[in-house]
């Protein structure tokens, strides 16, 4: 029986939204909690249509990343302020504050929780001692 001459598996992602984690609360909900304090209150139901326009269009318009994740992301927000009726001046004027507001819950706890039957896993749980890879 001939050993496989495969190359060693170098990464493993994991597509974690839906999968193992789920939003707190709404993402529009979120979305209105953060502006609130610079724009007034929105309609969370503009703000659920206006960042699903937004994000198509930012996608299409400028492919995704390609200058960064916070320009790409800024553009996001952005549209989707002005989309749920917010004063354009306004967003400009207090977009600096609320991007990596955005930014920071939607990249962290704050914003998502594991769903129940997720096990909580480290680094340490996926790295392999070095002579598994020979």
């Amino acid at each position: 029986m001939a050993l496989c001459q495969c190359q060693p598996i170098r990464l493993v992602t994991f597509d974690a939204l839906y999968t193992l984690v789920v939003p707190r609360i709404p993402v529009h909900l979120q979305y209105a909690q953060v502006f609130e304090p610079y724009l007034g209150v929105l309609d969370p139901l503009d703000l659920k249509k206006s960042f699903r326009s937004a994000f198509q269009f930012t996608e299409k318009d400028k492919l995704v990343y390609t200058k960064g994740s916070h320009l790409w992301w800024s553009q996001v927000i952005k549209r989707t302020a002005i989309g749920a009726g917010a004063d354009e001046n306004a967003v400009d004027a207090s977009l600096s504050q609320m991007v990596p507001q955005l930014l920071r819950r939607f990249s962290s706890k704050e914003g998502y929780k594991a769903f129940d039957d997720a096990l909580p896993a480290g680094i340490e749980d996926f790295t392999l001692p070095a002579n598994s890879l020979t």
